[in-house]
């Protein structure tokens, strides 16, 4: 657990944002940009043949500006099955795994998931 960097949402909120995004999102990698920093998580697509899609969500956030990126079909399907509201997202850096697990839920561990982030492409 050395990830330095932490950020905590709405399960509901990210889920609808991943789900608007991953429609955008290329059909072979769901690559989409997380760039987390002061108060904000904001949500970024962009795809040749279909265009580019943005969104901000409000996180509480603590740590260096990090831009990662992710599958989203990964992602959702990880968060579908966190068992609490608020859920907890941390990072090292771009190129290292994540981990995401519930807040308030008695035993956190028992939910600790790892997702690998996918290389962005400036």
């Amino acid at each position: 657990r050395e990830n330095d960097k932490t950020a905590t949402c709405e399960k509901a909120a990210l889920i609808s944002a991943l789900r608007r995004m991953s429609i955008v999102a290329s059909d072979q990698t769901h690559r989409i940009r997380m760039s987390f920093g002061d108060g904000s998580c904001k949500l970024s697509v962009t795809t040749p043949d279909l265009g580019e899609a943005q969104e901000e969500l409000t996180v509480t956030y603590e740590g260096e500006p990090l831009d990662i990126g992710f599958n989203a079909t990964y992602l959702l399907e990880v968060l579908k099955f966190m068992p609490t509201e608020e859920i907890r997202l941390t990072f090292k850096a771009p190129e290292r795994a994540a981990t995401v697990e519930p807040v308030g839920w008695d035993d956190p561990a028992s939910y600790l998931t790892l997702v690998m982030p996918l290389r962005l492409i400036d």
